[in-house]
């Protein structure tokens, strides 16, 4: 069996999730490793899509086998655990503010990383773009040193460890990377600056962080859209989100994720990439939970694509 082009790594969890207005979803498949690789199926077929990831014992099998089964998703790199996975509590403020809370009897999220043995020798082999979804960064430079040099690789870094105290470490990997893709909140934590900053300030700080060896930053605003600072051209540019309705926010920034995977992957222009994102990530705000990301019509993310493409690239805004 060939191998996958694009491979996501990351976590799968099981969520509830909490509104002020009283919506509550309870037990349900998630994972920012999960939405990533749903944010790339929307725009793959043929297996392209490598998925490595944990599943904790209580993972219904049926969402498993639906994973599985998609024409995009080769799973050979998702294991079962014997024990619990990450159990998670997902409560939102009025204002959207996310907040994460372990379950009790949740395995760590350090215990639930994907390591270097976990990915089959084939993902190696034929992959051209990896994508990490948030990760410890211990579990970040094991897995970078299983890829050759040369891949394209992004990533999104977790925001229980991007932190100033952590920055060395972040130094270390991020010579290693080509995009990270931290949200507006991230970005100001590990500058520790206060939230709600202009965007020219926000593009200053994606800046320092290329001058630490990423060579482009992605800052995800949420309603505001998606800021691109292209390190290279010292070039900054703002796209709207194309959202047409929000029923559910949670991973819509790791669906971003993947669909921006596959664009720049195949070398497309900054702009199309962070549509392309965009886009994808709108599919996931108007849907309860990963597996209904995965039961999209194959499709979706193409009539999704020609209706918003032209809207989105010229209501860039280059920002200064």
């Amino acid at each position: 069996m060939n191998g996958p082009k694009y491979v996501v790594m990351g976590h799968a969890t099981l969520d509830n999730i909490v509104y002020t207005d009283g919506r509550a979803y309870f037990s349900v498949a998630g994972g920012a490793g999960l939405y990533a690789a749903s944010g790339a199926a929307y725009w793959c077929a043929n297996k392209e899509v490598g998925v490595v990831t944990k599943l904790g014992r209580q993972f219904r099998a049926e969402d498993y086998l639906s994973i599985c089964s998609h024409p995009a998703i080769d799973g050979r790199g998702i294991k079962r655990m014997d024990r619990e996975g990450i159990k998670l509590w997902m409560l939102f403020d009025d204002d959207g503010y996310r907040h994460w809370v372990l379950q009790h009897d949740s395995c760590s999220r350090q215990s639930a990383a994907p390591s270097a043995e976990d990915i089959p020798d084939s993902f190696i082999d034929t992959a051209l773009g990896y994508h990490f979804s948030p990760l410890p960064p211990d579990s970040v430079e094991e897995l970078l040193e299983r890829i050759p040099k040369g891949r394209y690789i992004q990533l999104d870094p977790h925001y229980e460890w991007f932190f100033p105290q952590f920055a060395e470490q972040w130094k270390r990997i991020f010579p290693r990377i080509d995009v990270a893709l931290p949200s507006e909140d991230e970005l100001c934590k590990f500058f520790d600056i206060p939230y709600g900053q202009p965007e020219s300030v926000l593009a200053d700080y994606a800046a320092r962080l290329c001058q630490m060896g990423v060579k482009t930053v992605i800052v995800k605003m949420g309603q505001r859209g998606a800021m691109a600072y292209d390190g290279a051209k010292s070039r900054c540019i703002l796209l709207p989100s194309c959202a047409e309705k929000v029923k559910d926010a949670t991973g819509a920034g790791d669906t971003f994720g993947g669909s921006f995977l596959i664009s720049q992957t195949n070398g497309e222009n900054l702009e199309l990439s962070v549509a392309k994102g965009s886009i994808g990530a709108s599919l996931t705000l108007e849907h309860e939970g990963v597996m209904e990301n995965f039961a999209l019509p194959e499709d979706a993310v193409q009539v999704r694509y020609k209706k918003n493409l032209s809207k989105l690239l010229n209501s860039a805004i280059e920002i200064h």
